[in-house]
């Protein structure tokens, strides 16, 4: 199924228009475009690749391609899940924390993804339990063993034997899939002992793409 998906190097606007109501990064408003976040609810999936990826992305990619991932969902590096108002809670190397969704405007591709039979409670209910991890770690020097051992091996066999030995390690999709599974009680895998990466939530089929478009910022 095609991905629904924006690129920054493809910058035609909706017509419509977006004016910030707060300070936004000037590589931003000298980009011009924003995506059409009024459409967005809390608790959707954002997915983000860069457009220049540096060796660790390219690592990812090709590990995720090894685990059998096509490389349309390879691609994706990174996920997040939206808790309203233009910000988003991810797992980053310095931890859980709250960010703008413009951090990925102009330098990376964007998707969202959403289950539609969510309810409104639900999808708050999801986004909550994504930012009271706040603050948990996100151990880097374990991502790169993951690295080293992934370049022999599946990413899913490489986050099995480093992951395990400490959970709170939480990676970005691994904090979106366990929210969606405490609210829910369903997996976002059909593998149930799968290491869950941003591929894997690219694939999903309980997940759907959300219609993505630029907005003009004035």
């Amino acid at each position: 199924m095609p991905q629904s998906v924006l690129d920054p190097r493809q910058t035609v606007a909706s017509g419509t228009a977006w004016s910030p109501q707060e300070p936004i990064p000037v590589r931003v408003r000298s980009f011009g475009l924003f995506p059409n976040v009024d459409d967005w609810l809390p608790g959707d999936l954002l997915l983000v690749s860069p457009i220049h990826p540096d060796w660790i992305d390219r690592q990812i990619c090709q590990a995720q391609e090894r685990s059998g991932y096509a490389p349309e969902d390879a691609l994706w590096l990174h996920a997040a899940a939206y808790m309203g108002d233009g910000y988003l809670c991810e797992a980053g190397t310095s931890g859980v924390r709250y960010v703008p969704v413009s951090n990925y405007v102009g330098e990376h591709m964007i998707r969202l993804r959403r289950d539609p039979s969510l309810t409104d409670p639900e999808r708050w209910r999801l986004a909550i339990q994504a930012v009271v991890r706040l603050g948990e770690p996100y151990d880097f020097l374990e991502i790169l063993s993951v690295f080293k051992h992934s370049l022999s091996t599946s990413w899913t066999a490489a986050f099995r034997s480093q992951f395990s030995r400490n959970r709170r390690s939480v990676i970005c999709s691994q904090l979106y899939a366990d929210a969606f599974m405490t609210v829910t009680g369903r997996l976002l895998s059909t593998n149930a002992h799968a290491a869950i990466t941003p591929a894997t939530l690219s694939l999903s089929t309980r997940l759907q793409d959300v219609p993505l478009h630029w907005k003009q910022i004035v």
